[in-house]
């Protein structure tokens, strides 16, 4: 029988899951899911493995109960300690066997926000960060029905510690706690698959210290593409890399100009950079219509940095880099020199001088008076 391993999309909870009170008559506070949670809280299918993530702090009694921070945020000076607590929610019928663990992020090649691989190992955040264990695992009980038809989900609180060393760097520092489930599924390939289910809530850390904010476009160039009417605007390709160099996490709104010798000739707004953490960058293109050919143009790429509401960043003025790349018409210039080339070709005809071959050949031709 054939195995195989299945690895799920990671969900990265940018937004936690939201949770509420307990019902009436449950001993203990049960989270209720968002719509946009990321486990199916509504599916009858008892097999179907479905969990999520959040923090979670003490309520009014004193009770560790799943909050509504959307993510987990920290301020704190080299050499010391934070704790807090995260919430694991299981949604399905059946109980669920869960692994939590801390890890570093990272930019992926798009800019989405990814983390390290089970088999990198954390240095920063990730490595901070304990949950008793380097990788705790626990039983989680299913969800249940009561008399009443009020639903309680299986619930569990873990403990975090986050130690930042007296070495710690300032500015950001950023991870995640996540928890995978493992559990058995079938393919067409055969019944022996493995599904790894992941979900995490982020995890981001200020160290006390100097703050330098700083992005940057950097490797800009521009190529045109013209179209076979003469008259007709052409695209450019503008592309360019956006880079953290600061020590601060920031995202972008991207503005992409191009103007020629008589002006602005097109312009395109890119969807925001959401999050690019520091030491970080991003290679993107923009395809910009409606280019006129204007022999010479200017490409320019404009950055108004973003911060996350609870960041206290420094003012950060917009970013704007350019450069020059050639627009030129090349079928009008072709036709310019087709119709040169034809006139000049005339011209010649009519006004070259007769070679002696001509002369010879003209007098040749003459008729010849007889007797």
């Amino acid at each position: 029988m054939r195995s195989a391993t299945l690895l799920l999309a990671l969900v990265l909870t940018g937004l936690g899951l939201s949770a509420g009170p307990a019902s009436a008559d449950t001993a203990t506070p049960t989270p209720t899911p968002s719509p946009s949670a990321s486990a199916a809280n509504a599916t009858p299918d008892p097999n179907r493995v479905t969990f999520g993530i959040q923090p979670a702090s003490p309520d009014k009694a004193g009770v560790i109960v799943p909050d509504q921070r959307p993510y987990l945020y920290y301020v704190g000076a080299p050499g010391s300690t934070i704790s807090d607590h995260v919430a694991l929610v299981n949604y399905g019928l059946k109980p669920i066997v869960a692994t939590v663990y801390s890890a570093d992020a990272r930019n992926d090649q798009q800019g989405g926000f990814t983390l390290l691989t089970g088999q990198e190992k954390s240095t920063d955040a990730g490595a901070w960060t304990s949950l008793s264990t380097d990788r705790l695992t626990l039983t989680i009980a299913g969800r249940t029905t009561n008399s009443k038809l009020q639903q309680t989900y299986g619930y569990a609180v873990v403990p975090v510690a986050i130690k930042i060393p007296a070495t710690a760097t300032p500015g950001d520092h950023v991870g995640a706690v996540l928890v995978s489930v493992k559990s058995a599924g079938t393919a067409a390939q055969g019944p022996n698959v493995q599904l790894d289910q992941r979900v995490g809530t982020r995890m981001f850390i200020r160290v006390a210290g100097a703050l330098e904010p700083r992005i940057v476009v950097e490797n800009l160039s521009a190529t045109y593409d013209g179209t076979p009417n003469p008259a007709g605007p052409g695209s450019a390709t503008v592309s360019f890399t956006v880079a953290n160099r600061g020590n601060v996490k920031l995202g972008g709104r991207i503005k992409v100009d191009v103007s020629g010798l008589v002006g602005r000739s097109a312009s395109i707004d890119l969807p925001d950079l959401q999050l690019l953490l520091p030491g970080n960058s991003v290679d993107l293109t923009a395809t910009v219509p409606g280019v006129a050919p204007q022999l010479r143009s200017t490409a320019s790429v404009t950055l108004t940095p973003l911060k996350l509401t609870a960041d206290s960043d420094p003012a950060l003025p917009d970013v704007s880099e350019s450069t020059s790349f050639w627009t030129i018409p090349w079928t009008s210039i072709g036709l310019i020199a087709l119709i040169l080339l034809l006139g000049g070709f005339t011209w010649y005809r009519r006004h070259r001088r007769p070679s002696i071959v001509d002369v010879v050949g003209a007098h040749a031709q003459k008729p010849v008076a007889v007797g």
